[in-house]
């Protein structure tokens, strides 16, 4: 699982996604959250003394400083609405979707996916960038560190 700072900043500004929670966690979710004293990343699946999601929901509901770290899993899930990434299709023939996605496109203005894609650390990462380009028409800009419309 990605924890680091980009990782971070991604989902931070990745807002469409951070929607998704709007309600609350789901039990398993990651977050990172910061207070006076803390910053911390949490998994509520490593609370033993907890023993249900709606308690743990409970906790951080309306605190604008938690940031949902979605897990790599998570952000396939969320691709579950593409008729043309999921219908039918047995894990290889996912994969290689996935693979032509990121590796052999090019758009009309010449982006090249490849270039993009060699500058993500991660899967979850590189899962974000997917999600937030297939749903939401937007990619990263590097150099701003913000999610643009394409």
């Amino acid at each position: 699982m990605d924890i680091t700072k980009e990782y971070i900043e991604k989902c931070k500004k990745a807002q469409d996604i951070q929607k998704l929670r709007v309600n609350g966690y789901e039990w398993g979710d990651y977050y990172f959250y910061f207070n006076d004293y803390d910053i911390c990343i949490e998994n509520p699946r490593n609370f033993t003394e907890i023993s249900t999601s709606k308690e743990i929901t409970r906790l951080i509901i309306g605190r604008d400083n938690h940031i949902w770290l979605p897990c790599q899993d998570q952000l396939q899930n969320m691709l579950k609405t593409l008729e043309w990434f999921w219908s039918d299709k047995n894990a290889s023939e996912m994969l290689d979707s996935v693979y032509y996605m990121f590796t052999c496109c090019t758009n009309d203005n010449g982006f090249n996916c490849t270039e993009y894609c060699n500058k993500f650390n991660s899967f979850e990462q590189l899962w974000l960038a997917f999600v937030m380009k297939e749903k939401y028409n937007k990619q990263w800009n590097f150099e701003t560190k913000e999610w643009e419309k394409i």
